[in-house]
This record gives C-alpha cells, structure tokens and sequence, in this order.
C-alpha cells in the first residue's frame, strides 16, 4: 500500500470514527479519486486549448483588421493624379457670348467681303455671294442651336448632292454687330457655303456697326456715269445703315429693313 493510500485510510477513519475500511473499498475510492483529479486535468485542458483558440483566432482578426486599415490608409494617402485635361484650340478666338436665335437675327457679312448670310428668327437661314440674297440665294436651309454650336441642314443649293447635308459651326459674339465661327473639320468643303474655316461675321441688319453706319462717299472726287448696269448688280448698304438693296440682273430690286426682311421689292 502506498504512502498516499495509507494517509487517506488514516484520514477516512478519523473521519468515520473507526469505521472499517477495507482494501477493496479502499482502491474503489482511490480509483473514484484518480478519475476526479484527471477529470479535472481534461477540463482545464481544453479550457486552455479554448482560452488560446479564442487568443489565437482574436489575434488573427485583428491582424485582418489591422491590414485592412492598413490598406485603407495607404489608398488615401496615395497621390490623386490630375485629372484629364482638354485643350481648346479656339478658345482664345471664340470669345464673348454664345449664340443664340435672338443674338445672330439679321444679315451678316463675312470679313468685309462679298459673302453675305441672313439668320431668320424661324430658323431658316441663306448663304449667297452672287448678290442674290434675297431674290436666289446659292444655298439655303435650316438651322438649330446646340451651346456655342450653329448646325445649318442644307434644303436648296446650286449643287444637288448637298441638300440634306448637315454642316456645322462654333461660333461666339465677342461684341454687339460682331461673330466669329470655326467650321467643324467634318464639313464637305464642296457643301459648305463659308470659303474659310474660319472667320468673322460683320452685321450689316440690324445695323450695329458704327463703322458700317458713317459711310459716306458722295463728296469723292471722281464721281462720273455708270459704265454699265452690271455696276449695279449685288446687295448695297444704305449710309447711316438701318437698309440694305438689292439688285439682280433680270432687273428685279429688293429693299430689306433693320430686322433683316425684305419689305419693298419691285421692277
């Protein structure tokens, strides 16, 4: 028998008050004891194998936290690239106001020359260099504005394969009686009414040009007999501005007032 089987005996006796303990009562105890005492070395075992699953799956988490912060952190903290930036080759040409149907209503004159176009508060419009503005015009149409966009859809013109074209303009007014317009590279240069890509408009009516409203030549020198009618075919501003006439070769004459229309015509 064992030291620790013999205190136990001594211990249970003094208990029981000399109460008979046998070998086999006393291994039965024994045994009872020993599966205690490893029932109790299981279960901290596996509280312990918990306490550090438990430890080890937090650490895990916060690991995963930890990285995913860190992620976050340096997405934010990254350099923003600048964004896209588009040139505009014309913005320093298209200045002022963008058009619109009340701004462009008249008859204008390309860069001082013989191309003459009338915007119609209806949205019709006529191209003409021949002087037939109001009688023939070369090319007429229609047109829509769309921001600083002027899209004119050809109706009529000289050549037959351009009608139900579409062309179009930017334009801007920089000033009152002034536009400027760029044509779009996509235009037919056989379509298109404007001998330039681009250019400024002068607005003969409404007259709002100063310069257009003081010519004055009837005190030149050198005034003598016409040479010939055909002097007197294509469309004339009237001094101090406000009328423009037309004359055609078959004789007709047109008189068109400041809102741009022709009010008088005759023979």
């Amino acid at each position: 028998m064992s030291s620790i089987e013999e205190r136990l005996m001594r211990d249970i006796a003094a208990v029981t008050g000399g109460v008979v303990v046998t070998d086999s009562d006393l291994r039965e105890a024994s045994n009872a004891l020993h599966e205690s005492i490893e029932g109790y070395r299981r279960r901290n075992h596996r509280r312990t194998v918990a306490v550090d699953a438990a430890a080890a799956v937090a650490l895990v988490a916060a690991g995963v936290t930890t990285y995913l912060l860190m992620r976050d952190d340096s997405a934010t903290t990254q350099p923003v690239g600048p964004a896209p930036t588009t040139v505009d080759p014309d913005a320093s040409f298209l200045t002022g106001s963008a058009p619109t149907r009340e701004l462009i209503d008249g008859v204008w004159r390309l860069n001082d020359g013989g191309v003459v176009v009338r915007f119609t508060p209806d949205g019709a419009v006529q191209f003409d260099e021949a002087g037939t503005l109001f009688s023939h015009p070369v090319t007429t149409g229609s047109y829509t504005i769309r921001g600083d966009v002027i899209s004119v859809t050809i109706t009529h013109d000289k050549e037959r394969s351009c009608v139900g074209r579409t062309l179009a303009m930017r334009a801007s007014l920089p000033e009152a009686g002034s536009m400027r317009f760029v044509q779009s590279s996509a235009n037919a240069v056989e379509c298109s009414p404007l001998p330039l890509e681009r250019g400024d408009w002068e607005q003969a009516l409404p007259t709002r040009h100063q310069g257009l409203a003081t010519i004055d030549n009837s005190t030149d020198p050198g005034w003598h007999p016409l040479s010939g009618k055909a002097v007197l075919y294509g469309v004339f501003l009237a001094q101090g501005g406000g009328h423009l006439l037309e004359i055609d070769r078959g004789g007709a004459y047109y008189v068109a007032e400041n809102s741009g229309a022709a009010v008088y015509r005759g023979q």
